[in-house]
């Protein structure tokens, strides 16, 4: 998992920073706020005196920029005079001096970006690792922000207006019709110009991020006492006090009951657990305290009695914050005036209707019917709705092997980062890149299950984050180790060895988590273990795994997108209305692309996933990333796996497609996952 500062422009750092960032508690201090009433600017009288000086052939350029600077100008920012001479004194016209120019205000963006991720890198450093805590004070410390209103500054400095005035935002239209063939610097100038955040006044930004932070609080305190839960037989499932926060550990509960011969009933429950948390029908006592007697989720009785007071509406009523919060920023993003567009069109670069087109073709592939085949045979039974969770389905080598074969070429996770140049060269990596990310590469104990912090400048190196499993370096704490290297090599080379400074990092919406797992997929043979007992070959079956995944993901991303588009018909809706409406949109996803596979669902599963209100519109990024990563695959099987990541890692942060097409030869595509599919499950008897 990739986590820390993203490597975006500086000004969108800082919007993050000061919208959604910080101890969940805290105000955030109140940026510069503009003073956003009218000023009569002579846009005309400006554009006439600079065609005049500097011909005709540069009026539209001339004007366009006059126009966005106008755009974005305040009373605060100055009368209309001064507006007519700064447009006069700071257009630039000629081409050598636009390219100085542009290589000046990249060097103060970048720079300036760069050793604020550092400062804000070291202060988190005692909450995000292990070994020194100081509870409280170490989050307070994370949650220092060095240059509290610096996104305005830039306006009110000008440094923003003099990009405006210059070197044009290009719509993701444009980057996708006209990218491939730009030279370095107009993706420089694109990446200047798009990144500009538009000028948001900081009530605003203080009110979106206490919505944000009031749906997250929620959405992790919402965790509802299960030890009172009995399966239809009356059989308690669960210690008393036991909790399990929905939907995501009720999920891993249903899966891990898969390896459990007698784990059908207490699957069965879960997914009545899961159903009353969706719809509001949760028992509120389960919030509060263990009731004493017995809850039967799917009767929804406790002690034998029907359930008087429940959860409600409170899901619903966050999720109306959400949006809420969003049109609050609509008026502020003209060119992506919902949250759907900022989301894709403008933060990841995707359209988001080619998005959906994605997630319906995967759904509605063919394949899919053999796919549930295979897995019916593999459960020996009729699917049901909570099968949808299951990805697993090859024997697995037992855990002990595993560990063992780690324990003999590892002493432990120090042990694993001193061979870090070793590892390197196996993979295939050449002496000199070997040694060279060695020495950029830090590796860390963390607190949680493992990252890796980027850095933002050459100089400077990654931080490979990782933890131990249960005080142990076994095979599954190799795996997360091997994870974040992977990370942690793509962001030394992405960084330190980009085209330009503004160009650093890679598409985060299909690369970041690709390329780490394409290094990842060598773990296997670095200790001489397969990932199964059968006959299989690892990557086959971690094609079918993540066809399993992706699938599984479509739906929920689906419906979250459909609920969105739904908000924006119904800006006034209840939560009542929302909650019908999520209710119905989740029914007609899964009877059109589910229920044929795994039967009627009573449980509206495709809603459940909490990241609707937690990380707002991201489902969906998980199956474009699956996507790329069988691209990638597909394209480095029977290549030097090292070299290709290599090339894929210095490309540059294009957008997406134009990515993918100069790293496998092709725009982002699900035929590979399904092509893949196919002939593995042909392989296995399942297909032509």
């Amino acid at each position: 998992m990739r986590v820390g500062i993203c490597l975006s422009l500086l000004v969108s750092l800082v919007f993050v920073w000061s919208v959604d960032a910080g101890d969940p508690g805290a105000v955030p201090a109140t940026p510069a706020q503009a003073d956003n009433s009218a000023v009569d600017l002579p846009i005309e009288a400006t554009v006439t005196t600079l065609v005049a000086r500097h011909g005709q052939s540069k009026a539209d350029q001339i004007r366009a920029g006059v126009e966005r600077v106008a755009r974005r100008w305040t009373a605060t920012d100055g009368s209309a005079d001064e507006f007519a001479r700064f447009c006069r004194d700071f257009y630039v016209a000629a081409p050598a001096d636009r390219k100085r120019l542009l290589a000046r205000l990249e060097t103060v963006m970048t720079t300036t970006q760069g050793h604020l991720a550092e400062i804000s890198r070291n202060v988190r450093r005692w909450a995000d690792l292990a070994g020194d805590e100081m509870p409280g004070i170490d989050e307070l410390l994370a949650a220092f922000d060095p240059a509290p209103g610096l996104a305005e500054q830039l306006y009110a400095q000008r440094i923003a207006f003099l990009i405006l005035l210059n070197f044009e935002p290009p719509t993701l239209d444009t980057m996708q019709r006209e990218g491939a063939g730009w030279s370095i610097d107009r993706w420089v100038a694109a990446r200047l110009a798009r990144g500009l955040p538009p000028r948001i006044p900081g009530h605003v930004q203080i009110a979106v991020r206490r919505k944000r932070l009031a749906a997250r609080q929620w959405m992790y305190s919402h965790r509802p006492k299960v030890g009172a839960m009995v399966d239809a037989k009356g059989k308690r499932l669960y210690d008393p006090g036991t909790t399990l926060l929905p939907h995501w550990k009720v999920r891993d509960e249903v899966i891990a009951a898969f390896e459990d011969p007698d784990g059908l009933p207490r699957q069965r429950a879960l997914m009545w657990c899961m159903r009353r948390f969706i719809d509001g029908t949760l028992p509120q006592v389960l919030l509060e305290r263990d009731p004493g007697e017995s809850w039967d989720p799917q009767a929804n009785t406790i002690g034998g009695e029907p359930v008087e007071e429940t959860v409600g509406l409170a899901r619903y009523e966050h999720w109306l914050e959400l949006f809420a919060a969003e049109r609050l920023l609509d008026p502020y993003y003209q060119e992506y005036p919902t949250a759907l567009a900022r989301s894709w069109d403008h933060d990841r670069e995707i359209p988001v209707q080619r998005v959906e087109q994605i997630l319906i073709e995967l759904l509605k592939a063919p394949v899919r019917a053999r796919l549930y085949e295979f897995v019916r045979d593999r459960l020996g039974r009729p699917l049901e709705p909570h099968d949808v969770y299951f990805s697993t389905p090859f024997a697995r080598a037992p855990a002990a092997e595993l560990d063992d074969a780690v324990a003999k070429r590892f002493g432990g996770l120090e042990d694993l980062a001193r061979q870090i140049p070793v590892i390197l060269r196996e993979v295939g990596f050449s002496d000199e890149d070997a040694d060279w990310l060695s020495a950029k590469i830090r590796v860390e104990r963390s607190r949680d299950a493992g990252h890796s912090t980027p850095p933002a400048l050459p100089e400077y190196g990654p931080w490979l984050c990782t933890s131990l499993q249960r005080g142990r370096f076994n095979f599954a704490a190799y795996g997360t180790a091997m994870h974040e290297l992977g990370h942690a090599v793509e962001q030394a080379m992405s960084v330190g060895r980009a085209p330009r400074p503004a160009l650093k990092g890679v598409p985060g919406s299909c690369a970041v988590e690709s390329v780490a797992n394409v290094f990842c997929d060598t773990r296997f043979r670095l200790v001489g273990v397969k990932l199964s007992t059968e006959a299989i070959d690892p990557l086959e079956q971690m094609t079918v795994e993540t066809m399993l995944g992706s699938c599984q993901m479509a739906g929920p991303a689906l419906v979250e997108l459909r609920t969105w588009r739904w908000l924006y018909g119904h800006p006034d809706a209840t939560a009542t209305e929302l909650r019908e409406a999520v209710l119905q949109i989740a029914a007609l996803v899964w009877t059109e692309f589910f229920e044929p596979h795994f039967g009627p669902d009573p449980y509206y599963l495709t809603a459940a996933y909490q990241h609707m209100l937690g990380y707002p519109l991201y489902l969906a990024n998980y199956v474009i990333s699956d996507m790329a990563l069988q691209q990638m695959r597909a394209y480095v099987r029977g290549r030097d796996v090292a070299a290709e990541l290599m090339r894929m890692y210095t490309t540059g942060r294009l957008t997406p497609d134009l990515w993918m097409e100069r790293a496998v030869g092709g725009p982002l595509s699900v035929e590979p996952l399904l092509r893949d599919t196919e002939r593995v499950l042909a392989q296995l008897g399942y297909g032509k």
